[in-house]
């Protein structure tokens, strides 16, 4: 009689068939802080720290010498702004505290984006601080001059924030307003500062022709800036210079000197800058030049 064969084991099964014990998984190790992932945060904040405390002494010290006052403050002079147009000052520091907060977060430790800003930082911070010191001192043409150097680097950071796209709306209000307001700002102290010099050395003959001379050098600067805008859609640029080409405008209408051609040309650059940026805000580019990338 045979009988059913029932399920045999078989002794030379291949081992890797055999069920072994799983692996408890490992903790994964910590991976150690790179000190050169620190270089861009620490030369960032040193740059911001540096425009905070110019923007701090320009707002609260009185300047040493008369002939720039109205670069500080009000004062009888035709490119003098009204006393209100220096708070802006203070908005400049908290958006440039919020920058150093931003900055030293662990995830932008090695941002593409924040890397790419401290070289021209550095030399805006300095700048910035020295053209202060200078111009409080009374000494206009080296303030003028260092206030150059201070504009043009502030223009290739404010481009570089435009070239490397933001995570969102977030690292925008954190990275862009403190230093769009600054540069916005400041080129309407190079307007004033130009005007320092043309008084300080009796450079025009005739106040016409200091006044036909700021509304050109206005005109370029609203140009400039507003074209800057529509470009790259740094608003708090536009914003700053609508700020003090405002307060400049109704200060030469309402105050003293009063000069209705000034103030009113003042206004209208004002408005201007204020339709570009607007307009930048609402036109969709692609393949902007210099950008290097399709913006929607």
């Amino acid at each position: 009689m045979t009988y059913p064969k029932g399920p045999t084991e078989r002794s030379d099964a291949h081992p890797a068939t055999k069920s072994a014990p799983v692996a408890a998984k490992q903790p994964a190790a910590a991976q150690p802080l790179d000190p050169g992932s620190l270089l861009a945060p620490g030369l960032n904040t040193v740059a911001a720290v540096l425009v905070i405390i110019g923007s701090v002494i320009a707002a609260m010290a009185e300047p040493a010498s008369e002939i720039t006052t109205s670069v500080f403050g009000p004062s009888a002079t035709l490119l003098s702004l009204d006393a209100r147009a220096f708070w802006i000052w203070w908005p400049i520091v908290v958006g440039l505290l919020a920058f150093i907060v931003w900055v030293w977060l662990p995830a932008n430790h090695a941002s593409e984006r924040m890397a790419s800003l401290y070289w021209p930082g550095l030399v805006a911070g300095v700048a910035h601080l020295a053209w202060i010191i200078v111009a409080r001192q009374g000494l206009v043409i080296p303030a003028a001059i260092i206030l150059v150097f201070e504009i043009t680097a502030l223009c290739l950071l404010v481009w570089r924030l435009a070239k490397h796209r933001s995570s969102g709306p977030g690292e925008n209000l954190a990275t862009d307003i403190g230093w769009g307001l600054v540069l916005g700002f400041v080129s309407v102290q190079a307007l004033v500062l130009v005007a320092v010099v043309v008084e300080a050395f009796d450079l025009a003959e005739d106040r016409l022709y200091l006044i036909i001379a700021m509304i050109a050098c206005g005109v370029l600067l609203a140009g400039a800036l507003g074209m800057a805008g529509r470009l790259f859609r740094q608003f708090a640029v536009g914003a700053a210079v609508v700020w003090g080409f405002t307060w400049l405008g109704l200060e030469r209408i309402v105050g003293e000197p009063r000069n209705y051609l000034l103030g009113g040309m003042a206004l209208v650059c004002a408005g201007l800058v204020l339709l570009a940026f607007i307009a930048s805000g609402m036109r969709k580019r692609k393949n902007i030049f210099g950008l290097g990338r399709s913006w929607d």
